[in-house]
């Protein structure tokens, strides 16, 4: 899914850095952020799919980053300038 968004993303002039590309990274959520961080970017998405034993769930997360969260707080610092 994030391949295809980047395909969809790079057209558009947005610049994409991917984490990773293939199944065989391992790469903590710390160290994911941490990039994101020294990369300077206005938006980290982190794409994943989960799975529930429960059949009844359904549906979609969505999480966003706020100054208490010590993995992303420079990116939300760097949206708020934006107002």
């Amino acid at each position: 899914m994030s391949n295809k968004l980047k395909v969809e993303l790079l057209p558009r002039c947005y610049d994409t850095i991917m984490i990773r590309e293939n199944n065989d990274v391992n790469i903590s959520n710390a160290e994911r952020s941490q990039i994101a961080n020294n990369s300077n970017s206005y938006i980290f998405l982190k794409i994943h799919s989960d799975v529930d034993d429960n059949k009844a769930l359904n549906g979609i997360m969505t999480l966003c980053q706020t100054p208490n969260n010590p993995y992303i707080k420079n990116p939300y610092k760097k949206k708020q300038n934006f107002n």
